[in-house]
């Protein structure tokens, strides 16, 4: 049981690590680290295990060949997805365009004696 339990830790802390946001890796790890001390405290040293180093062999080697696939979902997806142009402001389009900005055009306008005119 401990042996299916490792190797499943050690095949998908890699696929976690690889599939999480960028900001967040390092805390990934740590949860992965984290897991391996629990199973090494409670169970046995996971370090000197084979399955484990078997398990992380091929979640590595599995997460590098998908990557050369192109079929990695997460992030790569993310990254080849059609990028839109961006919006256009639609502030200009207007008949009405005032270039004073919001709020100072109901306060009148200054003439050349510095003088406040409504209108």
């Amino acid at each position: 049981m401990i042996t299916v339990l490792l190797f499943i830790v050690a095949f998908g802390v890699p696929w976690a690590i690889h599939l999480s946001q960028p900001r967040q890796r390092p805390l990934i790890l740590v949860i992965g680290i984290g897991i391996l001390l629990i199973l090494g405290i409670f169970f046995a040293n996971p370090l000197g295990s084979l399955i484990f180093w078997i398990g992380l062999v091929l979640g590595l080697a599995s997460i590098v060949l998908m990557r050369r696939r192109g079929g990695v979902g997460g992030l790569l997806s993310i990254a080849r997805l059609p990028r839109r142009a961006p919006k256009r402001s639609s502030r200009h389009d207007d008949a009405e365009y005032d270039p004073e900005p919001s709020g100072y055009s109901d306060l009148g306008s200054y003439d050349d004696d510095e003088t406040i005119h409504q209108g």
